[in-house]
């Protein structure tokens, strides 16, 4: 039976782990080795905040007994979040940070008191290893004695800043590997469960996949439930998923990836590897639960291409990345496998160190192998107590540490964008990236990913929506999908203007007032991609409508997600003088001014611009805030 092996870095089984200190490698490379100094970490700052405000989340959505309670403190609700989440500000000047918040949380009807914390983009993030994981953030810092090359690093900064406000759906990545320690603490909020056998019935196979009790994946090695074994140590795993989903911004160790992942554990390789058969169990227990990305990070030993376990994988849907091995071979003419399948759905990863050369143990190939990643000096979870001395975490070295980083980068963009295809992601993966300081022409695209990059190409710059506009209008403005530039063109003479977007995609551009019939053609654009052009043609006064329900496919009663289209304040009956518009804006938090609201037989919803929804029925919303809705909507 063919052996496969995980492809840490050695050519048998062993994979090189190591623990450093500030002057170097405590062991060569042959060995197994543990160093008890901790590495020296980066200091973290501390988080800033808005001065004078707070967030305040209370226990009830009454309006009154929230006004009530910040009221007694000579605070005030500035704005809502949603019913229950409201900023709150006070008089720096006369209260300190810690009194304010003191005297909130002793208030009956609040649930949580906060500091409105400032963020920027290039902020760490809590996790107080941050600063040794060169591979999301090389500022130059020196790791295993080596000083790196600064931006040589995944751009992951860059890639959550495009993301910044995005719904991201969750996304399964399927790590077939060894065990997972599910119960690390930098882990366990991140692994996939099997909802059918967890609330089932124990010895039952609940949801009837084959498999008893596969609350959280299963193990083929064993041929039993449980992902992770002690006696198996189950590091190479627990690494691995590790880099790809470690909890984000939990104050405990490091960060992963991709925070919209659930790692779903699929152990078959042991101490002395695992086998075709077994791998192919896996495959297709991952696809059946819903895997959308295996993660890869082994490789066979075996002279032939192993025709059973390439047929599993080419008739697969998912998307594969797999490891290029460790013996600093050239692929092209010794393959290894599965990174060296020619199959579409596969991406084959070598590594690089924190200066953005081939690590020197990556094996290459300018056919074989499409790109490179972090995989020398690679800080991640390790299972508990399994080096007691250094708080459940390891540098190791190996493609297999560069594998889980594009495996993150993969979940990343298909969570942004699910509409999206596989072969979508693997070009705009491929297409993009940062060309390695050595040894880039021995990989087929020379560069090693870039996470920002990557998501620009992969991500649409679709106009999803443009106000009507007529002979009046002074402005254009409308939606793109997402951060982008936006170019006009006005007639046939060809006048062009453009102008960014702002973070959530919204344009406004000042045209002047326009004869009618003028034909306006716009586009966006982002640094990889260019949108369809879209044609607004300006209308008489009379003629020109604005954007309102009666246009829009209102989905699920209120909002159409593709086209953005909103009931904008217009919609409101007018209202008689400031007292009405007041009572609006402070007794119901469906009215605020910067929200949209709309109405249907039974219920009310209302959305904002971060696409934060909510629903009640119309006569308990009355009732709770002592509004006559017909006074101020039209209702249907």
């Amino acid at each position: 039976m063919k052996r496969l092996y995980i492809s840490a870095l050695s050519s048998t089984l062993i994979f090189f782990i190591g623990f450093f200190d500030l002057e170097g490698v405590h062991a060569a490379s042959s060995q197994l080795y543990r160093q008890s100094v901790k590495p020296v970490m980066e200091k973290q700052p501390e988080k800033e905040t808005v001065e004078g405000e707070l967030l305040v989340e209370f226990k009830s959505s009454n309006t009154q007994k929230q006004e009530a309670a910040v009221d007694k403190h000579d605070m005030e609700i500035e704005e809502k979040a949603n019913l229950h989440v409201a900023l709150v500000t006070y008089d720096a000047d006369k209260q300190k940070l810690a009194s304010a918040v003191k005297q909130l949380e002793k208030e009956p009807a609040v649930a949580h008191v906060q500091p409105n914390y400032h963020y920027t983009v290039d902020a760490y993030p809590n996790d107080p290893y941050y600063g040794s994981l060169w591979g999301l953030s090389n500022t130059g810092q020196r790791i295993a004695g080596k000083i790196g090359q600064a931006g040589m690093d995944i751009n992951l900064s860059g890639a959550w800043a495009l993301l910044q406000g995005r719904s991201m759906q969750e996304t399964v990545v399927a790590v077939l590997d060894t065990g997972i320690d599910i119960g690390h603490p930098d882990l366990a909020g991140g692994i996939w469960s099997n909802s059918k056998e967890l609330n089932g019935r124990a010895g039952i196979d609940d949801d009837g996949n084959g498999y008893t009790d596969d609350v959280n994946g299963w193990d083929f090695y064993h041929n039993n439930s449980r992902v992770y074994n002690a006696i198996d140590k189950d590091d190479h795993g627990t690494h691995v998923a590790g880099t790809i989903a470690a909890s984000i911004n939990n104050s405990v160790g490091i960060t992963g990836i991709a925070p919209n992942v659930k790692i779903l554990p699929v152990k078959f390789i042991g101490p002395d590897g695992g086998s075709t058969f077994a791998a192919i169990q896996a495959i297709q227990y991952a696809e059946k639960m819903g895997a959308k990305i295996v993660n890869c990070s082994w490789s066979g030993e075996t002279a032939t291409s192993d025709p059973a376990l390439e047929r599993t994988i080419q008739s697969s849907k998912m998307l594969f990345v797999a490891a290029a091995g460790n013996e600093g071979k050239n692929n092209d003419m010794s393959p290894s496998y599965p990174a060296s399948y020619t199959s579409p759905n596969i991406l084959s990863v070598a590594a690089i160190d924190n200066q953005g050369r081939l690590a020197s143990f990556s094996n290459y190939g300018r056919n074989s192998v499409d790109v490179a990643a972090p995989g020398e000096s690679i800080l991640s979870t390790v299972p508990r107590g399994f080096n007691s001395s250094y708080d459940d975490y390891a540098f190791y070295n190996g493609t297999s540490m560069a594998t889980p980083h594009v495996s993150g980068i993969a979940a990343l963009m298909m969570g942004a964008y699910p509409q999206g295809s596989k072969e979508d992601i693997i070009q705009a993966i491929k297409m993009t990236g940062k060309p390695l300081t050595a040894g880039g022409n021995k990989i087929a695209t020379g560069k090693t990913v870039d996470a920002d990059a990557a998501l620009d190409a992969y991500l649409p710059v679709d106009i999803i929506s443009v106000k009507d506009i007529n002979v009046t209008s002074e402005y254009i403005e409308g939606d793109v999908w997402r951060k982008a530039n936006v170019s006009l063109t006005i007639g046939q003479a060809g006048q062009t203007m453009a102008t960014p977007t702002d973070e959530n995609g919204h344009f406004k551009i000042k045209i002047g007032k326009l004869q009618a019939g003028t034909n306006l053609t716009l586009r966006a654009a982002s640094a990889h991609k260019q949108s369809e052009a879209k044609t607004i043609r300006v209308q008489t006064a009379s003629s020109s409508q604005d954007t309102v329900s009666e246009k829009a496919e209102l989905k699920n009663g209120f909002y159409d997600l593709k086209t953005k289209t909103y009931l904008s304040l217009q919609e409101f009956k007018r209202l008689d003088g400031i007292g009405k518009k007041q009572h609006l804006t402070n007794g119901s938090e469906y009215l605020l001014l910067d929200q949209v609201i709309y109405a249907s037989k039974n219920i009310i919803t209302m959305n904002d611009r971060d696409l934060m929804n909510s629903a009640i029925p119309i006569a308990d919303f009355q009732a709770e805030h002592g509004v006559n809705l017909a006074d101020y909507i039209a209702m249907p």
